[in-house]
């Protein structure tokens, strides 16, 4: 995790987010009272502490997590429009990397250590897209991993055409992609309805050496 920590070394600490970003959050259903929240520290990502993770959802303006709330967070700005952000020491698949053990009974586990980050977003009004994805992990994360973003290779994209799909294509479908940036894995997903409209889409932030695991995963998931 050192050496996905030294790759990000531009990253600032308690780095403030202008109110004018929150603005622009807001409008693709973020959550309404921002406008006079200024400051956003980007600094608990995969890999820090269960600790330190747990403190920046607390202070963090957009999230807000209480006491109780502890690491996944559940907002509603309207009856149509709300969001989760959840933390979570288990890496996306639930097994322990090396066998079919679910990651909950393995012992060995380090449960101090976050290992993956999601955000979902529902707007059954507006809907949701990639673009609202992206600026919610600027808004949430700062410029610094958002450029990590930016800069990461696709290694997956979903569904993948075939015969069959054109034959009898899902609106359906789920859509995704697997990014792997310098310092972390992105892992986007997109839910179609049965009509092909999309009210609900995740954005993941994961450990890289957990990428190979979710690679793994959608592969078992038919994605």
């Amino acid at each position: 995790m050192r050496v996905a920590r030294r790759a990000l070394v531009s990253l600032e600490q308690g780095r403030a987010l202008h109110c004018a970003d929150m603005k622009k959050f807001l409008t693709i259903g973020a959550i309404a009272g921002l406008l006079t929240s200024l400051t956003a520290p980007a600094q608990a990502i995969p890999g820090e502490s269960v600790d330190e993770v747990k403190a920046w959802m607390q202070g963090h303006p957009t999230l807000r997590a209480t006491e109780n709330e502890r690491l996944q967070v559940q907002r509603t700005e309207t009856p149509a429009r709300r969001y989760i952000f959840r933390a979570t020491i288990f890496p996306i698949g639930g097994t322990d990397g090396n066998s079919d053990t679910p990651a909950i009974l393995n012992r060995g586990l380090d449960r101090s250590q976050i290992r993956v980050e999601t955000f979902m977003l529902v707007d059954t009004v507006d809907g949701v897209d990639y673009e609202d994805l992206e600026e919610a992990l600027r808004v949430i994360y700062g410029p610094d991993l958002y450029a990590d973003y930016r800069r990461s290779t696709s290694t997956r994209l979903y569904p993948v055409s075939s015969p069959a799909r054109l034959l009898r294509p899902n609106r359906s479908d789920a859509r995704g992609q697997v990014r792997e940036g310098a310092a972390y894995g992105y892992w986007l997903e997109l839910i179609p309805n049965p009509d092909g409209t999309v009210h609900t889409g995740s954005i993941s932030v994961l450990l890289p050496e957990d990428i190979d695991q979710l690679q793994s995963h959608l592969e078992q998931t038919g994605r």
